[in-house]
C-alpha cells in the first residue's frame, strides 16, 4: 500500500515522454501562440496523466490483492485517496516542469521533494520503530496518505482520511494555480 502511495506521487514520469516530444517538435511553442488558454493547456497535461498513472495504480492494486492477499479496507474510500495524491503529485510536478521549463530539473525536484516527504513519512520504515518526530511526520502529506491507507486497511476506518484529502487537495490546487501563473507569463514573455 505505501510503495502504491510513494510511486504515484512520482506520477509524472509518465509523461515525460509527451512533454519531451513537445519540445522536440515545437508543439510547445505553438501552444504558447495559439489563443488556447494556459489553464486548458496545463489540464490537457494534467488530466492525462493523471488518469494514465490511475490506470497503472489500479493495475497494481488489483495485482496486490489477487497474489499478495492485499485488504484496501474500503476500497472506494481507498481509491479516492489514492487517485487525490496522484493528482497532487501530478500537479507539483506539472509546476516544476511550468516554472523551470526543463525535463531534468523538474524529475531531479520531484524526486527529491517526494523522497523527502516518503522519508519523513515513513515510507521506508515502520510506524512502530521510527524515528522520526511526529511534528515532522505530520508535515508530510504522504504520512497522511499512508496512515489513512494503512489504517483502513487494518481496522477498517482512520483518522487520517479527512487531512489525506485536504492536503492532496490543497497542494492540487495550489501547485495548478502556480504552473498555470507560470505558463501565462512565459507565454506573455515570448508571444
Amino acid at each position: 500500500i505505501i510503495y502504491i502511495v510513494y510511486f504515484g506521487w512520482c506520477g509524472l514520469i509518465c509523461a515525460t515522454g509527451v512533454l519531451s516530444c513537445e519540445k522536440k517538435y515545437g508543439i510547445e511553442r505553438r501552444f504558447q501562440v495559439s489563443a488556447i488558454s494556459e489553464a486548458k493547456n496545463y489540464l490537457g497535461k494534467m488530466i492525462p496523466t493523471v488518469l494514465t498513472v490511475a490506470v497503472g495504480m489500479g493495475i497494481v492494486t488489483v495485482i496486490t490483492v489477487l497474489l499478495c492477499d492485499i485488504h484496501w479496507g474500503n476500497p472506494p474510500l481507498s481509491a479516492l485517496i489514492v487517485f487525490m495524491m496522484i493528482g497532487a503529485g501530478v500537479a507539483l510536478g506539472l509546476m516544476f516542469y511550468n516554472i523551470s521549463n526543463s525535463l531534468v530539473i523538474t524529475i531531479i525536484l520531484q524526486f527529491a521533494v517526494v523522497w523527502f516527504m516518503g522519508f519523513f513519512g515513513g515510507s521506508f520504515e515502520t510506524y512502530m520503530f521510527s524515528r522520526t518526530s511526529d511534528t515532522l511526520k505530520h508535515l508530510s502529506p504522504i504520512y497522511h496518505g499512508n496512515r489513512a491507507l494503512v489504517e483502513l486497511s487494518c481496522m477498517g476506518e482512520s483518522g487520517y482520511v479527512a487531512s489525506s484529502m485536504v492536503y492532496s487537495l490543497v497542494i492540487t490546487v495550489a501547485c495548478s494555480a502556480i504552473a498555470i501563473f507560470a505558463g501565462y507569463v512565459r507565454k506573455r514573455g515570448r508571444a
